[in-house]
């Protein structure tokens, strides 16, 4: 009874009774359980507090050129991309959500406005074009969790972009 109890343990299975060890279907293996004295030490001393949920911001993972196939290297202005990632939807109707494109030049982002398809976990759109001049642009993706909300942000990476009339 102190802070850890540790024993070896055979993890695999046997056929019969009289079946022995067989490294090919048997492994060795180290199980631990806490200690009555951390388990009583843990349980007079331990203070616990009530948190709410927290909201998921977006996670733009990957962006792909869909014309190009490359991926989080460039962004060409006028082209198909699309965004993978986690908790991606927003609101299209709001003006302040959706997905923007965004240089570290200009204090306004460009909203995307055509979008062919839009998921939590992807985003297919065209790229804004004539609206960036920077050499570099990353995409930032702003929406609320609920009606009324704070809005969370969540962004891809800084990559090379390319407006339409120089695209290659």
């Amino acid at each position: 009874g102190g802070i850890c109890n540790i024993r070896p343990t055979i993890r695999g299975t046997f056929d019969s009774i009289n079946d022995g060890y067989d490294p090919t279907v048997n492994s060795v293996e180290v199980a631990a359980a806490a200690g009555s004295r951390l388990r009583k030490n843990v349980q007079k001393n331990a203070t616990v507090e009530k948190v709410g949920n927290v909201a998921p911001s977006p996670s733009l993972t990957e962006y792909l050129d869909v014309a190009t196939g490359q991926v989080n290297t460039r962004i060409d202005g006028g082209s198909i991309g699309q965004i993978d990632g986690t908790s991606l939807n927003f609101d299209s109707e709001q003006a302040d959500e959706g997905l923007f494109l965004k240089d570290n030049i200009a204090a306004t982002p460009v909203k995307v406005t055509v979008i062919q398809k839009a998921s939590s976990s992807q985003i297919v759109f065209m790229v804004p074009d004539g609206e960036v001049s920077a050499e570099s642009a990353y995409l930032l993706l702003r929406r609320r969790n609920k009606t009324d909300g704070p809005i969370v942000e969540g962004q891809s990476e800084t990559m090379e972009f390319n407006p339409a009339s120089v695209a290659v």
